[in-house]
């Protein structure tokens, strides 16, 4: 099974820029040189003065692996950006994809929160997420992937939709909305903080 690893870097706007061209030329090659990587994405959101840094592994093992090369990496983001960082780990239940993934792409991201005892049965409902809500998803305009992640001990679930551009997310959110929507009934669980973000870069493939 996939794994991603989901980081977070808030700071300050002037310095963003610095931090952004490190993830772009430094942090990105050396995240993807690693055995097992399959490739990384970032996602920027300036108005909040925050990013998303995706790793992409093949196996839980090989994002173990590579666990300090990302530290260090991270860590020299977050000073750079005159912030702090945080960083979650998912599996990758769900990747999706209508067109390839680059830059200046939108992308919504949702959290979602499951009893984690309810989880025992999140095979059926990931089947149904890729069956039904993906193709409703894809009817409309603008749509180009759709990705599920979740922590097992936790319960937290992230669902991501990326879009054509920024507007094109804009028209198509109550779309994105309503897969999330029924998303979260037929994990049983509850929709927590939505984000929307520019996507920067990204080389993230399911295989």
């Amino acid at each position: 099974m996939l794994h991603v690893e989901v980081s977070r870097i808030t700071g300050k706007s002037l310095r963003l820029g610095d931090a952004i061209s490190y993830l772009a030329s430094e942090v990105r090659p050396a995240v993807e040189r690693q055995p097992g990587s399959l490739g990384t994405s970032l996602l920027i959101d300036p108005e909040a003065r925050a990013m998303g840094f995706e790793s992409f592994w093949a196996s839980d093992g090989a994002l173990v692996a590579s666990e300090d090369v990302i530290a260090a990496a991270l860590r020299e983001a977050a000073r750079r950006a005159g912030g702090t960082v945080s960083r979650e780990r998912y599996a990758v239940l769900v990747f999706e994809r209508e067109a390839p993934l680059h830059g200046g792409q939108g992308v919504r991201v949702t959290q979602m929160d499951v009893e984690p005892s309810k989880l025992s049965n999140v095979e059926d409902a990931v089947a149904w997420y890729g069956d039904t809500a993906v193709p409703r998803l894809a009817d409309a305009s603008g749509f180009c992937a759709a990705l599920l992640y979740a922590d097992w001990t936790s319960g937290r679930l992230i669902s991501e939709t990326v879009w054509e551009d920024p507007h094109t997310l804009a028209t198509g959110r109550s779309a994105a909305m309503a897969g999330e929507a029924a998303a979260a009934e037929e994990l049983n669980g509850v929709i927590g903080a939505s984000g929307e973000y520019r996507l920067e870069f990204s080389s993230a493939r399911p295989a």
